[in-house]
């Protein structure tokens, strides 16, 4: 009988800590474990709270550091809504692995992952991207381009871009809604320029907050096909363009905002035109 107690008390036991993996750091996650630091660069990233800047790291064996530092991180799970706590200046890093790019942003002892999932565990990226050589640092004017800048655009409007006031129509060429259903919006160009125009397949999407418009970034990386269209004077086309890669959009205001208009006239072609199309989704 005491013998069957002592087995009782070990396997409770055993559930017990079981229970508490991935709460208190045990077996939690390994942020880059499918990281290949030996077949790609690194990149790191600081956010200011205005601009995001990138610098590179090519070296294996520091990469490789860098990789196993994270994965040994003790990490505890926290509230999507604790991204809030981030503060600025944050950092992120992208490394490729078996499955494409892994991205991760961190700050103020958070770090925030490509699905939105928030964990706790302490690391001085800071020091890291420091440490990195300025020999080719690139610096952009928003937080489009931080990692995971959709997840933390939703509680600091900082990372997204301010798009202001845009036209739904320049020199006779107009963008318009025409439905939104299954997550496609679709649009319709027309040109009544009177001039032969082309266009390509390239969309952006643009919210509404407080009043003001910003361009939000994607929660999935996605490509377009660099392809040019015809659209003849007089002539019109209804394009679908799939949100999939924003993932569940909240009720609201959003703008389509198609860039890179080319228009032909008497053989010169002008490129610099952007439109909008505002729709709804309630």
């Amino acid at each position: 009988m005491r013998k069957l107690i002592t087995v009782l008390l070990c396997l409770v036991m055993l559930m017990s800590l079981s229970s508490c993996v991935g709460v208190e750091g045990m077996g939690s996650p390994k942020l880059l474990e499918k990281a290949d630091p030996a077949n790609s660069a690194m990149t790191i990233y600081c956010f200011d709270g205005k601009t995001t800047s990138e610098k590179w790291i090519f070296e294996s064996e520091l990469e490789e550091k860098i990789v196993d530092e994270i994965n040994d991180l003790k990490l505890r799970p926290a509230s999507r809504s604790s991204i809030k706590d981030i503060k600025t200046p944050c950092y992120g890093i992208m490394v490729y692995g078996e499955e494409g790019p892994i991205k991760l942003a961190t700050g103020n002892g958070l770090w925030v992952l490509q699905d939105g999932s928030v964990y706790k565990g302490q690391y001085d990226l800071a020091s890291v991207f420091d440490n990195a050589s300025d020999n080719d640092m690139t610096t952009y004017d928003d937080g489009l381009r931080f990692p995971n800048s959709a997840w933390l655009g939703a509680y600091n409007t900082a990372y997204y871009r301010k798009a202001g006031d845009m036209p739904s129509e320049i020199s006779g060429v107009s963008l318009s809604f025409v439905e939104y259903k299954d997550n496609v919006v679709t649009v319709k160009l027309r040109n009544e320029s009177g001039n032969d125009y082309e266009y390509g397949l390239y969309f952006a999407l643009q919210t509404q907050i407080d009043g003001e418009w910003y361009e939000i970034p994607p929660v999935k990386d996605y490509a377009f096909t660099e392809l040019a269209y015809s659209l003849p004077a007089g002539g019109s086309a209804d394009l679908d363009c799939s949100l999939d890669h924003y993932g569940k959009l909240d009720a609201g205001r959003y703008r389509i905002e198609k860039e890179s208009f080319i228009f032909v006239t008497d053989g010169v072609t002008d490129s610099n035109k952007s439109l909008v199309a505002e729709f709804e989704i309630k």
